[in-house]
Formats: C-alpha cells, sequence, structure tokens
C-alpha cells in the first residue's frame, strides 16, 4: 500500500485577500505546514472556488462589500 499523500488527501484553506504579499506569505507558511492552500485575491473569487471545490477551512482578511 502507497504512503504517498495527494492533493485530495490535504486539508485545503482557501484564503482570501486583495493583497498578493498577504497571500504569498500566507500561502508559503501553511505548505510548509502541511496544507494545500487555495489563494485568491477577491471575495467574488472566493465564493466561486469555494463552490467548485469546498474548502476544509476558510480565511479571509478582505473586507465584505456589496
Amino acid at each position: 500500500m502507497s504512503t504517498e499523500t495527494t492533493c485530495q488527501d490535504v486539508a485545503s484553506i482557501l484564503m482570501v485577500d486583495d493583497n498578493p504579499v498577504n497571500l504569498q506569505v500566507l500561502n508559503s507558511m501553511l505548505k510548509q505546514s502541511g496544507w494545500r492552500p487555495r489563494p485568491v485575491t477577491s471575495g467574488q473569487l472566493g465564493l466561486q472556488a469555494a463552490r467548485n471545490e469546498p474548502p476544509t477551512w476558510f480565511c479571509s482578511t478582505s473586507t465584505c462589500r456589496r
């Protein structure tokens, strides 16, 4: 039996932030900790990503606007 971990086996974290530097730093930290980060730059993209593949966790530092 294989002990390799696939992307589907790793818990994903959908990250929403309009600041690419924040996303890059958090993305790097989460990958090093064994998570599968999914960074997006807007709430609209975050909703679309969550519909397409529901995340295990969700993290947002963006301000919600209508």
